[in-house]
């Protein structure tokens, strides 16, 4: 009891969920850093206050058996520590959404968290554009591959993701002060400025699929916030903005222009790809295990194992180290149990939140839930490309927007 006397469980919590951002563009050894010291958080708060109500909750005993089986399936992997090693660690990302979900904001209100979180969006943004225009950014880290910019992240080509995936309760409140405040004329012109300002730097970042997710998000929320204010005419406004600001965007620079060019060569002529041919690889290995798969972390093993290049005219690797799909990821190494558990897990999560939501979009803690799940169903669309889904760096952002999401609805209920 002396530990909790000296210092407060609480306010390293909320302090740790403010610098946030900072922590993801600090690299992986920060973030997996992060996400044990929440665990660890989390369970001394729940011992500290006594309180296993969460434990009683549907889609956490639902994620438990998830775990569970991950663990027992990776005794049969070929590579075991690997597949035991990251089947065993999910647990600190599910600890950290509860950390959020449950204890989060109570020294720092949530408003000023994402208040700080835009600051460093904006500039984050400022860097790339500096990189953008002077090919290294403000710190000299120079630009490493034509048409893809990283700014602080320096070799890592994440940037996009990173805008996208830490948006949607910085949009959320965006909008929400946009239209359901008095704000004044000229901060409502600076806030939709600054909106754009984000959403060229993601464009120019070259990250494709990072791109058209913030712009799906962003675009999927106005519409719901206008059928709420039944102002449908302002959707002919919205979408010439947009295409204004890729005419804009593509005239300023051949290199983005050419990218997404490109990718619309990727789209269509798909199973030519790189992706085309690692989706195929993931899917005949799947075919050879169908019920359990190979274990996480086991695609890049067994892969090379248990397959030959059956389309050598396809010139891209047969083998990654994940197949860059999330389903694909589950279902060539976890199987369709662990696909159904995944899935189960989400499901039971959503039923939860939205079986007793009140629909008033003029509530600001509505739209950060709406904002957030949509970023989650996007981030779990089924055909885009992705990242692993188990690595701390990409894993971690869903499992803050679950987290947001979780102590919004607890705000809003007190109890699920």
């Amino acid at each position: 009891m002396l530990f909790f006397k000296k210092i407060s469980c609480q306010k390293i919590l909320d302090y740790c969920i403010l610098v946030l951002p900072v922590v993801f563009l600090s690299g992986t050894f920060f973030v997996n850093f992060i996400s044990v010291l929440f665990s660890i958080l989390f369970l001394l708060l729940t011992l500290k206050k006594k309180n296993f109500t969460w434990f009683k909750l549907s889609f956490v005993k639902i994620f438990f058996l998830f775990w569970i089986y991950l663990i027992l399936n990776s005794f049969f992997a070929t590579d075991f520590t690997a597949s035991f090693q990251a089947s065993f660690g999910l647990i600190r990302f599910f600890l950290f959404a509860l950390a959020i979900g449950f204890y989060a904001f109570k020294e720092i209100e949530f408003n000023k968290v994402i208040k700080f979180w835009f600051i460093i969006v904006i500039i984050f943004s400022l860097d790339i554009y500096f990189q953008f225009f002077f090919t290294v950014n403000i710190f000299g880290f120079e630009q490493h591959q034509e048409g893809r910019l990283s700014g602080v992240l320096g070799k890592e080509l994440v940037a996009g993701s990173f805008l996208a995936q830490i948006f949607a309760p910085i949009l959320a409140l965006i909008f929400f002060a946009i239209f359901f405040t008095k704000l004044e004329k000229m901060k409502k012109f600076f806030l939709i400025i600054s909106l754009i300002f984000i959403f060229v730097a993601t464009l120019l970042t070259g990250e494709r699929m990072n791109f058209i997710f913030i712009t799906s998000l962003s675009i999927i929320l106005l519409l719901v916030i206008l059928f709420y204010k039944n102002e449908l005419k302002k959707i002919f406004s919205l979408f010439f903005l947009i295409f204004l600001i890729f005419i804009a965007t593509f005239n300023i620079s051949k290199t983005v222009e050419t990218r997404y060019i490109d990718f619309l060569s990727v789209v269509t002529n798909f199973a030519d790809s790189s992706w085309g041919k690692l989706y195929n690889s993931a899917y005949r290995l799947w075919e050879k295990k169908p019920l359990t798969g190979y274990g996480l972390k086991n695609f890049r093993v067994n892969c090379d194992l248990e397959l030959i290049d059956i389309n050598p005219k396809n010139p891209h690797q047969l083998c990654s180290t994940h197949p860059h799909n999330l389903y694909l990821e589950l279902l060539s190494e976890t199987g369709l149990i662990g696909l159904f558990l995944f899935l189960l897990f989400f499901l039971n999560f959503f039923k939860k939140i939205f079986g007793r939501i009140k629909l008033k979009l003029n509530d600001m803690n509505t739209l950060v839930i709406i904002s957030c799940s949509v970023s989650i169903f996007l981030i779990l669309w089924p055909i885009k490309t992705s990242g692993s889904f188990y690595t701390s760096w990409n894993g971690l952002f869903l499992w803050l927007l679950l987290g947001i999401v979780l102590n919004r609805k607890n705000l809003q209920t007190k109890k699920i």
